[in-house]
């Protein structure tokens, strides 16, 4: 039974996570992690990590089921392996995706072409900052993310002359996270 309901509760978590992504995770292994630790009505698990109705250490009934000192260091044990979360010190480190132009669709030389990049920051706010697209050191076009675009950037580039082009685009926000991604583009008539 509680399987198919953390099987359940995955499948929203990821639902959610997919709209606003990094930020709603599921916690996989608190079943087996708590096994031997949980509350027994007739008090007698001394080595239970969740509060029970009626525990000495219960301030308030909102206190009932709640993790207690031991039941807090085994999800944070647990969150630990699943990685800091943002938590970490220093500078957060993002990744780009793209959307390659031309997959599936030609470049045709001298016609706008619109790269679509997706910034994901490792501490899982929703990226803010500057994306760029520079060829031979040259910047071919610019945005900004904001909060609202959920690290989804749009940038238009005036039409590429026929041939090869190599491009790299850069990441960089406020709080240092980086990243950078090349590409080649083949424009063709």
């Amino acid at each position: 039974m509680v399987t198919d309901g953390n099987r359940e509760l995955a499948k929203v978590a990821a639902r959610a996570g997919a709209k606003v992504p990094g930020q709603v995770r599921f916690l996989s292994g608190v079943p087996e992690r708590f096994a031997g630790h949980e509350p027994d009505a007739g008090g007698s698990n001394a080595e239970r990590w969740l509060m029970q109705i009626l525990d000495p250490a219960a301030v308030d009934l909102s206190d009932y089921y709640h993790p207690n000192a031991q039941g807090q260091q085994a999800y944070a044990e647990l969150l630990a392996a699943k990685g800091d979360f943002g938590a970490s010190h220093g500078r957060p480190r993002a990744t780009i995706t793209v959307k390659r132009p031309g997959r599936g669709a030609r470049v045709v030389a001298n016609r706008r072409l619109a790269v679509v990049a997706k910034v994901r920051v490792s501490n899982a706010v929703n990226a803010r900052g500057t994306v760029r697209v520079i060829r031979a050191g040259r910047r071919l076009a610019a945005t900004t993310l904001r909060p609202r675009n959920h690290g989804r950037a749009v940038l238009r580039l005036a039409g590429l002359r026929p041939g090869k082009h190599r491009l790299v685009l850069r990441y960089r926000s406020p709080d240092g996270a980086r990243a950078v991604v090349r590409l080649t583009v083949r424009a063709g008539r």
